[in-house]
């Protein structure tokens, strides 16, 4: 390892800034059905900032994400291609992702979010929620949430052009329109990206392109007896190439089309201790999945009413700060309709869920949380999830102590019900669903006047009746035994004579799978070791800022199939170095360079695929 190398690393070590959890009180409106002070939650939340996205110009979501401390990223080649993301050792579809508040998780591929699929711009912040969230937010939210807040029009009328470059031909175009009056505003963005790729595995040399046309719609209205009505519109249409897998250097494409949408009126009564909400949301996801010998195409759609009432109960006496207790129902009915080569079937499943919690806050300095959920399904058995919490501030100490005990919950999948094709996959309609106990304990310690913040988190999940392949690889079944995800989390952040941020996220983690009859095996996919870091510095009087980002991932275990009999492989170490520069011509004119992997590190993140090595980009952004 070179000097140059070693220096960086080693600076990059002592002084790393956070993307993770703010030092200053912040509102989470994902840690609750309501909006609440994320020093009052006793779940681990970790917010990335507009600041932050804009000073690291990741190309896509996963990038930042990688950096968050107990999520795991893993993408089977360049652009576009599918890119899993799994937090405290659980399962890609044990994560909820949702998109301004829609369930943005697909009906096919297994339920999971496409994170390839989505880039940065257009976001203006991020919470993501550890640990199960199911009490509150239902199935898929067995190991957290991920909550994706796109812009909201600023004050007056404004008009911001943007542009980048990059290897391999990759160019962005894009396009935001806003206008925020007094009780109105609006706020439209259009994106185009496309790139020739690299070769999607490590056979043969054709390269798997992609592009993407995204258009996002928000607006809002306040009335004047203090209502608001708003409305969120996102349109993805992608076209990706790749490998049927990764020992066939063949053609493959994905075409994608998806349309989001919500509406909802929320208003107040009795001097605003009443408030409540009405929501419908509609997700329409079609998707053609083309090869040189099968066709395939899948239609969902998911339609889901909500209505909530929250209560702010009065305060008796002068240790109870603040309460309040918030009702909620949903119906969401979902259908999927799939052709493939060899068979073709529709399906629909209606789900409703009754949510209640209770916020208490007493004695200035604790915080308490309850709240449970119940779900009617009509095509499996039905299920009940609860989750208990209790911080504590010692606003002396600038200490802050959480624990909560929650369960999840993870319903059968489509595919894994009614299966893909007779001849490669039959579905099990005699599934259950996933269960799941968590606990943790975390402990939050201020430094230096608040300018260092020292978060150490432990936790512990175990997941019953996973559903898993049978011994042919043709269908699905529910374990007998039990997965266990056990670990630690570690998040240092602060500041440096007022320019410079630093931080150094930790993710220890042992998780392991429940194996009928036999010992349990390690889980693929999840480096027991994990590091991340980030040094921003700011220069010419803050019009500059330079920004070195580190991710280390451990050694971990794969499955690696191109031999046709699925062996178990360890994947080695690897370390990405990525380097950032942003350059404020003027207030209206921003400059920007970006090399990812900035050693060119040749690493897998999935057995047999490829990493997409060096790449430079550069770009503006004018606003008029």
């Amino acid at each position: 390892m070179s000097f140059m190398r070693t220096s960086i690393l080693l600076f990059i070590f002592l002084f790393q800034p956070v993307m993770a959890e703010d030092i200053l009180p912040t509102i989470s409106i994902t840690a609750s059905r309501t909006p609440i002070e994320v020093q009052h939650s006793s779940t681990t939340i970790s917010i990335i900032t507009a600041e932050q996205i804009a000073e690291s110009k990741a190309v896509y979501v996963s990038e930042l994400l990688q950096s968050v401390a107990g999520l795991n990223v893993s993408r089977t080649g360049g652009s576009g291609n599918i890119t899993q993301l799994r937090m405290r050792g659980g399962e890609a579809n044990h994560v909820l992702v949702l998109i301004d508040g829609i369930e943005a998780n697909r009906l096919s591929s297994g339920s999971e979010f496409r994170f390839d699929k989505i880039s940065t711009e257009q976001i203006e912040r991020i919470e993501v929620l550890r640990g199960a969230q199911s009490s509150l937010w239902g199935s898929d939210a067995l190991s957290g949430v991920i909550n994706i807040i796109t812009k909201r029009a600023k004050k007056g009328q404004e008009v911001t052009l943007s542009s980048s470059l990059g290897q391999r031909d990759y160019w962005r175009k894009g396009l935001s329109l806003g206008y925020g009056g007094d009780q109105f505003d609006i706020q439209l963005g259009a994106d185009l990206v496309r790139t020739d790729g690299v070769n999607s595995i490590r056979l043969g040399n054709e390269k798997d392109g992609f592009n993407q046309k995204v258009l996002n719609l928000k607006s809002h209205y306040n009335f004047n007896n203090g209502a608001e009505l708003g409305l969120v519109f996102h349109y993805k249409n992608s076209d990706g190439e790749s490998d049927p897998s990764n020992s066939s250097d063949g053609y493959a494409e994905d075409d994608e089309k998806e349309y989001l949408s919500r509406v909802f009126y929320k208003w107040d009564s009795w001097q605003s201790r009443w408030q409540q909400q009405l929501a419908y949301s509609v997700v329409d996801q079609k998707n053609k999945n083309k090869q040189a010998s099968a066709r395939s195409t899948y239609d969902g759609k998911k339609h889901k009413w909500m209505y909530q009432s929250t209560f702010k109960l009065p305060v008796s006496n002068d240790r109870i700060n603040r309460q309040s207790l918030t009702f909620a129902a949903e119906r969401e009915r979902d259908n999927y309709e799939q052709v493939t080569s060899s068979s073709s079937h529709k399906q629909r499943i209606v789900n409703y869920g009754y949510v209640a919690e209770y916020q208490l806050g007493f004695m200035d300095d604790f915080n308490f949380s309850a709240s449970g959920r119940a779900d009617d399904n009509d095509e499996f058995k039905n299920t009940k999830t609860y989750r208990l919490g209790l911080s504590y501030i010692y606003p002396d100490w600038g200490t802050k102590l959480h624990i909560a005990h929650a369960t999840g919950v993870k319903n059968p999948t489509f595919t894994e019900l009614f299966g893909w094709s007779p001849a490669s996959f039959i579905g099990n309609p005699d599934l259950k669903a996933e269960h799941s106990k968590d606990w943790e304990l975390g402990v939050s310690q201020e430094f230096f006047d608040e300018q260092m913040n020292l978060t150490v988190t432990l936790f512990q999940q175990r997941l019953k009746d996973e559903i898993a392949s049978n011994k042919s690889y043709n269908g699905s079944i529910n374990s007998d035994g039990e997965s266990k995800r056990d670990g630690l989390e570690l998040d240092l952040q602060g500041n440096l004579s007022g320019n410079i941020r630093y931080g150094f996220s930790y993710t220890y983690l042992v998780a392991t799978e429940g194996v009928s009859g036999g010992d349990d095996k390690t889980e693929v996919r999840r480096p027991k070791h994990q590091w991340s870091g980030l040094l921003n510095y700011a220069f010419f009087e803050d019009k500059a800022n330079l920004q070195l980002s580190a991710d280390h991932i451990g050694k971990h275990r794969d499955v690696d199939w191109s031999g046709g009999s699925g062996s178990r492989v360890e994947l080695d170490d690897y370390l990405l170095i990525n380097m950032t520069i942003n350059y404020a011509v003027a207030s209206d004119l921003k400059l920007w360079g970006r090399v990812s992997n900035l050693f060119d590190e040749d690493y897998a993140e999935v057995s047999g695929y490829n990493d997409e090595g060096t790449t430079i980009y550069a770009g503006f952004e004018i606003t008029l």
